[in-house]
């Protein structure tokens, strides 16, 4: 049985302790008593927490109503003794009686611990919580205020931010974000929310410099063939769930009088109900006609993502998915003996050694893992190889390199013409070591959303 923390998730309404007049109290407690009658607990609880923050002065008031929901739960949980599943429902608003016996513990603990994650809102309930608790031990009153205030900053910044980010108000949220991963360095989640306000087209792009090269790969059984490539960007990242959650927002705000666009998200897009286990869930979710981010999976590559959804991500931004040749030449390393164009002797996207550069089957647990966690290769691009396999514009032949071969050197190919599936390269987090190498090639139906499926961004100068 999994157990989940409790969490005040204030969906009511979150209003400053220090507020003067009592605004919403009297609508909060009629909410959450509406929510009480009709066994909703963890709603009414938040509700009537929201109504003690609105008006401290009416604070009693509040409290006696949590203090109501305390004791029907605990009626349940002893109703429940004997009835497992009634229990396993139950597990969820049980958690806060681990509270009792030592409030001002169970919420130092769970924000600090909430503050490790970067998970700011309920980290600050909780200090909130520890630092209204009636028993502090004294020697740590100075170390609860530092962390309150620290928690109040981060959660107010945050909200503020990402607010202003499902808003498609990308230069207000980047500058919140921003000034959150300057202060905490560790902020990844943060950090990324950052660099998706930032114009796709301009963040965290790598130039490579075209050149002729060798591409394919005997030992695996590919023909091997001469091919030119022009310069391109190509981004250093695999596109994250934050970057991808903002697509998806502007795409359906710009063709929201057009229902048949904005349907063909959910059919074509993306898989939001994606999930293969407890720790691979597709990170992207809908609230209130808004797409919104997973907490914890924001720097995590955006997954059951179709050919389709892909492309059109790309293509709004005014670039393109990689074709096999760009992708090949990138993860490579660009790096290539000038005399007889062939590239280093590297297995994976960055070193012979795959864990350093990849996660994959032995080392992932069955998941992916946030963008950028092992190092990069030559030309500093990131999961080339592993995490989660990239689509490429082309469509797969078996037979495409010895047409390719067929007629010398090739400038810019793409395999346009066919139907049936389109080409996959790097491997994923359930893949072996073999399928990362940088030459392997494997493909996928275009309209299926796999769990293992992802993709970067290209753009020409």
């Amino acid at each position: 049985m999994k157990k989940i923390g409790f969490v005040f998730l204030f969906i009511c309404v979150t209003i400053s302790l220090q507020a003067q007049e009592c605004i919403a109290f009297d609508k909060l407690i009629t909410e959450g008593n509406t929510y009480y009658n009709n066994a909703d607990y963890r709603k009414a609880i938040d509700c009537y927490t929201a109504a003690w923050l609105d008006c401290p002065a009416r604070s009693k008031e509040a409290r006696t109503k949590i203090n109501t929901v305390y004791d029907k739960i605990e009626k349940l949980r002893t109703e429940a003794q004997d009835a497992e599943q009634k229990a396993k429902q139950l597990v969820d608003i049980l958690m806060p009686f681990e509270a009792k016996a030592d409030p001002f513990a169970y919420f130092w603990k769970k924000g600090k611990t909430e503050l490790l994650n970067f998970n700011y809102k309920e980290a600050y309930t909780a200090m909130l919580f520890a630092k209204n608790a009636e028993k502090i031990p004294a020697e740590q009153k100075d170390s609860v205020a530092k962390y309150y205030a620290d928690a109040e900053w981060y959660n107010h910044l945050y909200s503020l931010a990402t607010e202003y980010f499902y808003q498609n108000n990308f230069e207000k949220a980047k500058t919140y974000f921003k000034e959150i991963a300057d202060k905490n360095k560790a902020d990844s989640l943060s950090l990324f929310m950052y660099k998706a306000s930032i114009d796709p087209t301009e963040s965290d792009m790598v130039k490579v410099e075209g050149d002729e090269f060798i591409m394919g790969d005997s030992t695996l059984g590919y023909i091997e063939h001469s091919v030119k490539l022009t310069t391109f960007y190509i981004s250093k990242y695999e596109v994250t769930n934050a970057q991808y959650a903002r697509f998806l927002n502007q795409y359906t705000t710009e063709h929201k009088t057009e229902p048949e666009y904005t349907d063909s998200i959910a059919e074509w897009f993306i898989n939001l109900e994606g999930k293969s286990s407890a720790e691979m869930l597709c990170g992207i979710y809908m609230e209130n006609d808004i797409y919104k981010v997973v907490q914890g999976y924001e720097n995590r590559p955006a997954a059951y993502i179709s050919w389709y959804g892909a492309n059109a991500y790309c293509r709004f931004y005014k670039g393109s998915l990689p074709t096999e040749a760009q992708w090949e030449y990138a993860a490579r390393g660009g790096i290539y003996n000038v005399e007889t164009l062939h590239a280093t002797s590297l297995l994976y996207s960055g070193s012979n050694d795959i864990d350093s550069v990849a996660w994959y089957y032995s080392n992932s647990d069955s998941k992916t893992h946030p963008v950028g966690t092992k190092k990069p290769n030559e030309l500093d691009i990131y999961d080339m190889s592993g995490n989660l396999w990239e689509l490429c514009l082309d469509w797969f032949s078996s037979d495409y390199y010895q047409t390719c071969k067929d007629q010398g050197t090739v400038t810019n190919p793409a395999y346009m013409e066919g139907d049936g599936v389109r080409l996959l390269r790097g491997g994923s987090w359930s893949n072996f070591g073999s399928n990362c190498w940088s030459a392997y090639r494997y493909y996928g139906f275009p309209e299926y959303r796999y769990n293992y499926c992802g993709f970067r961004f290209l753009r020409n100068p």
